[in-house]
């Protein structure tokens, strides 16, 4: 019901700004909306929202599962948690709704900064950049056909999020890049949303 009610929301927003008329705000393109609903954080149970999303005819969702969640020590990763997004992953596919995932944070384990505290931890750059291609192939290998926009990080100019330095993070993006690109060529890769503060 609440993803409905923001959707209309949105709607009138949208139409207010563009100075549309309400009664000509249908004839915008649904494709340009979307919602930014991490999912995954808050239930197992995905399909009231995602039916929500669906009937409020939004078709892009931009999700972030976090890296020490899906791989919690170098080469292990948590199935049960993997299960549950494939889940979500199927059923926003099924309606029809594109995916946008983060990639994002470093896992605690591969932190560069491992005596931080959480969550300043995973805002550092991983300690071997070899680490953060392996994730990449990982996670895009695993959703190849079912996602193909990638978005690397978020607010990444806000210290809340990334506590490296600029070069890092463009050594992090081309990483990112190079292994999203090598797994389908066709796939998007998105500079991570910025915050836009100083």
């Amino acid at each position: 019901m609440f993803l409905r009610k923001m959707g209309i929301f949105l709607m009138i927003c949208l139409a207010g700004i563009i100075g549309l008329p309400l009664n000509q705000a249908n004839a915008i393109d649904s494709d340009y909306f979307g919602v930014n609903d991490p999912l995954q954080r808050y239930t197992t149970d995905y399909t009231t929202e995602i039916n929500q999303i669906a009937d409020s005819q939004i078709q892009w969702i931009r999700i972030s599962p976090e890296w020490g969640r899906i791989e919690t020590a170098k080469g292990v990763y948590d199935t049960a948690y993997l299960n549950q997004l494939d889940n979500m992953v199927n059923q926003l596919t099924a309606k029809g709704i594109h995916i946008v995932w983060i990639l994002c944070y470093t896992a605690p384990w591969a932190s560069s900064m491992p005596g931080a505290p959480s969550p300043d931890i995973a805002r550092y750059k991983p300690a071997n950049w070899v680490d953060w291609e392996s994730y990449v192939n990982f996670i895009t290998t695993r959703y190849q056909g079912k996602i193909q926009y990638w978005e690397v990080w978020n607010e990444q100019d806000s210290l809340g999020f990334w506590k490296s330095s600029i070069d890092d993070y463009n050594t992090l993006l081309q990483k990112a890049y190079t292994g999203v690109k090598a797994t389908d060529s066709s796939n998007t890769v998105l500079l991570g949303g910025l915050a836009l503060s100083s």
